[in-house]
């Protein structure tokens, strides 16, 4: 299998890319396809993997005296299920009686394994998967062959989130009231709520005095994800977006409403801590709201960050599994891609 004559996949039953959601089931089928007849003595494992990972600098010495700085990769498994297989059916029609093991040869045609596995409660959310540091979901398939055939291995990468349900967090779903002041300039606002969901529009009503004529060149409202993994500490601008009735204006008194509609398929606001005798491993995830107000002259720039809560679901009563809140119809790439941007975050406490 995986040589010339096979070929194997796997196939979700979900239409990828997607989230995935704690307590969800994932489903799907291993499929592998026979041109030719041929013997096996193949055993099929499949397992869904959660990895956090992270790195650590330590000094070296050399035998000249030099110190060498050394980086130790950490990946710390905080997930691994073996994934049970139901039984096995041929072109898609017929079910087999014998098991894969009982089997001592395939027939040209195509071999389905159906499988499910329902995922934990608790799990930190897929962040920064492509490198170091990173919290990682994957199914792992391997084909163990004869010792004189190479094994065959594939890794199906996963988005995993916790459920965060607003009604669940006090004070989600009240308003939020905010102001600052900078060089006489003095900016008030409300939020409608501070607990938003992925692909919701609310509104900042903003009030702002100016009475020295100051000229605000622009304000702008950016969303912010900062996140921790293990001792590293990430800042990452998700979406930054001009307020377009405050351009160039130097009015004394402005008052004025602002759409933001918060972006989908972002992680929640979460933490995850899990301790055992040799790791102590974290994961938060929080978001800022920012306004940054760039006027004119030197030193007049300023801004305010508004906490937010970012959730998933946000039903008065959970009964059951329930269908995401986000939609399945999202470029998730595009949130890996986003993710490269993320740098050191020295403000976050």
């Amino acid at each position: 299998m995986g040589n010339n004559s096979t070929s194997i996949n796997i196939v979700l039953d979900r239409v990828q890319p997607t989230v995935y959601y704690t307590a969800e089931v994932i489903s799907g089928e291993v499929q592998f396809t026979v041109s030719e007849n041929i013997p096996t003595t193949d055993s099929i494992h499949l397992v869904l993997k959660g990895t956090v990972g992270y790195t650590t600098i330590h000094q070296h010495r050399m035998q000249n005296g030099q110190a060498n700085r050394v980086t130790n990769r950490h990946d710390i498994c905080i997930l691994r299920q073996q994934v049970r297989f139901g039984q096995m059916t041929y072109a898609g029609h017929q079910r087999m009686k014998s098991g894969f093991s009982d089997m001592t040869s395939f027939e040209p045609g195509q071999y389905t394994y159906p499988f499910s596995i329902r995922l934990p409660d608790l799990l930190p959310p897929t962040l920064h998967p492509n490198e170091y540091p990173f919290v990682r979901y994957q199914l792992e398939l391997l084909v163990e062959k004869k010792w004189y055939v190479a094994n065959t291995y594939l890794e199906y990468p996963l988005r995993i989130y916790p459920r965060v349900n607003l009604h669940h967090i006090p004070n989600s779903q009240c308003s939020v009231k905010f102001d600052t002041e900078h060089n006489d300039v003095i900016v008030k606002g409300v939020l409608q709520r501070s607990g938003l969901m992925p692909g919701e529009t609310t509104t900042f009503s903003l009030d702002i005095f100016n009475p020295l004529h100051l000229m605000i060149k622009r304000m702008d409202i950016c969303l912010i994800q900062r996140y921790e993994i293990a001792q590293f500490r990430r800042r990452l601008e998700i979406i930054r977006v001009p307020v377009p009735q405050l351009t160039n204006f130097d009015d004394q008194h402005v008052e004025t409403t602002c759409p933001f509609t918060v972006p989908i398929g972002i992680s929640p606001t979460y933490y995850f801590e899990r301790q055992d005798d040799r790791y102590d491993i974290r994961v938060r995830v929080k978001y800022d709201i920012r306004f940054e107000v760039k006027a004119k002259g030197f030193f007049t720039n300023f801004d305010l960050q508004i906490p937010v809560i970012i959730g998933t679901h946000s039903e008065l009563h959970t009964d059951g599994i329930h269908q995401s809140a986000i939609p399945t119809s999202i470029d998730l790439n595009a949130i890996d891609q986003l993710e490269f941007q993320a740098t050191d975050d020295n403000e976050q406490a």
